[in-house]
């Protein structure tokens, strides 16, 4: 008599073992889940502090050079979105040892003709030039960089007392 187990024996014991596997490792996926979701949403908090730090050292730094150092290009009064442009004069770029210049906070777009260029919010420094004197639509996503990635709008909002 030949000792062995028979297919369905084995089919039976192989579905067993799934069903026990798949129970024992359906917390540990959630688990893992859990924590990707909580890394994305910290990088993105931290993404947005870093960027509201940069704009807040840059506005510090122009308010001392003088009262009119700020510039802003509304869109969304000319009927378009919320990707406004913010130029701010300062003496900033003379920690790189350039002469003082404008800082511009403005939205990229990237694109078909731009595949390599990230779409977000990006910040060039430009050493020797005025807000009135830079034309920002030739401001272009490989010469600047990238603080706030992925973003789709940039609304710059003044109080006036």
């Amino acid at each position: 008599m030949k000792k062995g187990f028979t297919l369905l024996e084995i089919l039976i014991a192989v579905m067993l073992t799934g069903m026990l596997a798949t129970l024992a490792l359906a917390p540990v996926v959630f688990t893992v889940r859990r924590v990707v979701e909580t890394q994305e949403r910290y990088s993105d908090i931290s993404a947005l502090q870093r960027t509201m730090n940069f704009i807040t050292r840059d506005l510090n730094s122009a308010m001392r050079l003088a009262a009119n150092v700020i510039t802003i290009i509304d869109h969304e009064s000319m009927g378009d979105r919320d990707d406004d442009i913010l130029m701010i004069m300062s003496s900033a770029p003379s920690v790189q040892n350039l002469p003082a210049g404008t800082l511009v906070y403005k939205l990229n777009e990237g694109g078909i003709a731009h595949n390599n260029i990230i779409p977000g919010l990006y910040r060039w420094v430009i050493p020797g030039k005025a807000p009135n004197a830079i034309n920002h639509e030739k401001l272009s996503g490989e010469d600047g960089q990238l603080v706030l990635p992925y973003v789709s709008s940039f609304k710059v909002e003044v109080p006036t007392n």
